[in-house]
C-alpha cells in the first residue's frame, strides 16, 4: 500500500524509522525551510543497504509504481538477496522533469536513540551529475559540479539544505562500521565538495570505506 501524506510541518508517523528524502524546486524553498513536505516529491526507505545504491531523479520519480527495489551496481556477500534499496514514493505525481530541484529535506533519525549530530545508520549523498558522478568526464577540473554528504542524525523534523545547482542524482548506503560509532559524534554533517581535486580525494576515501564495509560483511 503506497504511503500517503496529508498535513505536515512535523513528519508524519509513517516516516518514523525510515530514511526520508524530499526534493523541492527553486520556487518552493520556503516550504523546505518550514519543513513542510506535504507537496514535495519524497523517497523513503527502511533499508540500510550494504552497498552504495544510486538513484537518478528523473528515472525514479517518473516510474509508474510508487514502490519498488533499486539494485546496487555492486553486489557481493554471496547471499540469495541482492544488495539494494526497497523504496516508497510520496507525491510522485507532482514531479516535473523540467523543474530545477535545488532544495532537499532529509530525515535521518535513529528512533530508539534519537540524537541530532550523532552517527546515523544511513549515509546520504547528492550529486549535480547523473549516475552519482562527482566529476564531469573530460572536464575533471570543473568546480561547477558540487556534491554533498551527510551521515549524522538530523533533528526529528529533518534538515533542509539548498544546492548551488539542480539535483540530478542521489545515493544511499549504510554507515561503515556503525556499531563502532553508535552514540558518538564522529560523523559527517552536511558537507559540500566542489573542486575536482576535493572530489577525487573524497571519492577515493569513499571507495576505501566501501571496501572495508564489504570485508566486514563477507
Amino acid at each position: 500500500m503506497p504511503l500517503t501524506m496529508t498535513f505536515v510541518t512535523n513528519p508524519p508517523h509513517e516516516l518514523y524509522g525510515r530514511l526520508a528524502i524530499a526534493f523541492f524546486p527553486d520556487s518552493q524553498g520556503d516550504s523546505c525551510k518550514a519543513k513542510d513536505i506535504s507537496r514535495a516529491i519524497t523517497l523513503t526507505t527502511l533499508t540500510i543497504p550494504e552497498a552504495n545504491t544510486c538513484f537518478n531523479m528523473n528515472d525514479i520519480f517518473s516510474m509508474n509504481s510508487s514502490s519498488g527495489f533499486q539494485k546496487s551496481k555492486q553486489q557481493g556477500g554471496g547471499g540469495p538477496t541482492p544488495w539494494g534499496v526497497s523504496w516508497d514514493l510520496i507525491n510522485q505525481d507532482l514531479y516535473d522533469e523540467n523543474a530545477n530541484y535545488t532544495h532537499t529535506w532529509v530525515r535521518m533519525v535513529s528512533e530508539l536513540v534519537p540524537y541530532e549530530g550523532r552517527t546515523s545508520w544511513w549515509f546520504y549523498e547528492q550529486y549535480t551529475l547523473p549516475d552519482c558522478q562527482d566529476v564531469r568526464l573530460g572536464d575533471e577540473k570543473s568546480d561547477d559540479v558540487p556534491f554533498y554528504w551527510i551521515n549524522c542524525q538530523t533533528a526529528k523534523d529533518g534538515l533542509c539544505k539548498t544546492a548551488a545547482y539542480p539535483i540530478v542524482s542521489f545515493a544511499v548506503w549504510r554507515t561503515v562500521n556503525y556499531d563502532d560509532h553508535e552514540g558518538d559524534d564522529d560523523c559527517r554533517r552536511w558537507t559540500e565538495f566542489g573542486a575536482a581535486s576535493s572530489a577525487r580525494i573524497n571519492a577515493g576515501w569513499l571507495m576505501a570505506a566501501l571496501v572495508m564495509g564489504m570485508l566486514v560483511v563477507v
